[in-house]
């Protein structure tokens, strides 16, 4: 689904800049919006894409192609900002799944070349069951979230050096 969002939304582009449609532009819009439900990295691709586009060409023409698609973006993912938000209390940019990846690489005594040794592990945490599994309330899945970004940041402090050199080495996996 982000691939073809994606391809779909650059198709646009492409089309408004070639028949001048501020439709075109709508359209890419709202598909890197719905891309950016999917994977939250596409969030920033609106202006990414778009502010290059205005510094380059420099005309209003260009600056109200990238305002649409921005809004028409921000149409699609500022209500799921806002509810992720309100969900936790806190401000979630458009996932709250992090704390998990974050935990995991904070491990460096786990060998992160086979998921299939700690996921066991996770699930014998009650934080980490809840979030793996989401067989959790609201209230419980966003504590089991805190928590386990909390240990993660005090396993990172324990020994940065050693988390850092473990992500270096984790990177081919």
């Amino acid at each position: 689904l982000f691939t073809a969002c994606l391809t779909a939304a650059i198709l646009a582009v492409v089309r408004g800049l070639r028949r001048d449609s501020l439709y075109a532009f709508a359209a890419a819009g709202l598909l890197m919006g719905m891309a950016s439900t999917v994977r939250a990295v596409a969030f920033v691709l609106p202006f990414v894409l778009f502010l290059p586009l205005v510094a380059f060409l420099r005309t209003r023409k260009a600056l109200r192609q990238a305002a649409v698609a921005v809004c028409f973006s921000l149409l699609i993912s500022v209500p799921w900002i806002i509810r992720c938000s309100l969900l936790t209390g806190r401000f979630v940019p458009m996932t709250s799944g992090s704390a998990m990846l974050l935990y995991i690489g904070s491990r460096v005594d786990w060998d992160q070349r086979n998921d299939g040794l700690f996921y066991p592990k996770l699930l014998a945490m009650r934080s980490g069951y809840c979030i793996l599994s989401g067989d959790c309330c609201n209230e419980e899945l966003v504590d089991s979230d805190r928590s386990i970004s909390e240990e993660a940041k005090h396993n990172i402090r324990e020994n940065p050096l050693r988390w850092a050199l473990s992500r270096v080495y984790a990177v081919r996996y």
